[in-house]
C-alpha cells in the first residue's frame, strides 16, 4: 500500500471519529452511513474508499458539507 492511500485512510478515520463525535443522529445516520462511510466501518472499507479517487473525493466533500451543517462552526 502507497503512501498516499495510508495517509488518506487515516483521513478517512479521522473523518469519521470527528463525525461520531457530533454525537448527532441525523449528521451519522442521516448522512455519514449513508452516502460516506459504512457503519462500523473495517479497514477494508477504509481503504477502499482511499483507493478510489472518485470514492474518496466523494467522502471528502461530504465530510465537509456535515461539518459546515452540524460541526457548528
Amino acid at each position: 500500500m502507497n503512501e498516499v492511500i495510508k495517509a488518506r485512510i487515516e483521513l478517512l478515520k479521522t473523518f469519521h471519529n470527528n463525525i461520531m463525535n457530533l454525537d448527532d443522529e441525523e449528521a451519522y445516520y442521516g448522512w455519514w452511513i449513508i452516502e460516506g462511510v459504512p457503519d462500523e466501518p473495517t479497514e477494508d472499507d477504509f481503504e477502499f474508499i482511499a483507493s478510489n479517487d472518485d470514492e474518496f473525493n466523494e467522502v471528502v466533500a461530504l465530510y465537509d458539507k456535515i461539518m459546515e451543517e452540524y460541526g457548528g462552526e
